[in-house]
């Protein structure tokens, strides 16, 4: 099945999407962690790799190589491209020492969950930044052709750097992590928002 048409901004965001629920693997992780509750720690691994293949050296690369010089060049948010050029660097450092702390949890555990807790705290805003100013005004320095054309630039990229459908085989590979934590499922979730509120207005 081929890949669906989509839009330069819509690409970077859909990858965002891809980085957020890793983030929130993160975070159930870092909870077992701290509350003692086993897991395969290759989980740890592979949504390291994911970050590592999937943001980094392919979404990163992107955004380095086509977006943020359209910005710099205009001389529009250039304070910011230059944190999120730095984050991009910081993010690469922690992700090495999560692969690398992830080989032997037992004893690198308070280490692993510092580094994870730091990652998660720069691309929340990291991501959210991109996404309501950075990625907007890139659209909006372009003429219509000139955005299409970066379009089917990202696709291309898209190809070269991950594979045909890569975006699918990186999406997939994040929700069989996310059935085997029992994150996945919308509806226990909703349902556990409800009892909490039920409980603490009683």
């Amino acid at each position: 099945m081929e890949e669906e048409d989509v839009s330069a901004v819509e690409d970077l965001m859909r990858e965002h999407g891809i980085l957020s629920r890793v983030l929130l693997i993160y975070e159930e992780l870092v909870r077992r962690m701290k509350n003692n509750i086993s897991f395969n720690p290759l989980i740890v691994y592979h949504s390291a790799l994911t970050i590592r293949k999937f943001v980094e050296d392919y979404h990163e690369h992107t955004e380095e190589k086509y977006v943020f010089p359209i910005l710099q060049k205009h001389k529009k948010y250039t304070d910011i491209v230059n944190e999120l050029l730095t984050q991009h660097n910081l993010g690469r450092i922690l992700t090495d020492l999560i692969i690398k702390y992830s080989k032997n949890i037992i004893i690198t555990k308070n280490k692993l969950i510092l580094c994870i807790e730091l990652f998660i705290k720069m691309y929340r805003q990291h991501e959210v930044i991109e996404d309501t100013m950075i990625f907007p005004e890139f659209k909006k320095l372009l003429t219509k052709e000139e955005y299409k054309e970066y379009g089917e630039l990202f696709e291309k990229e898209e190809t070269e750097v991950i594979g045909y459908n890569g975006f699918k085989k990186y999406l997939n590979l994040i929700i069989s992590m996310e059935k085997y934590l029992d994150i996945n499922d919308l509806h226990k979730i909703t349902n556990e928002i409800q009892l909490a509120i039920k409980l603490s207005t009683h």
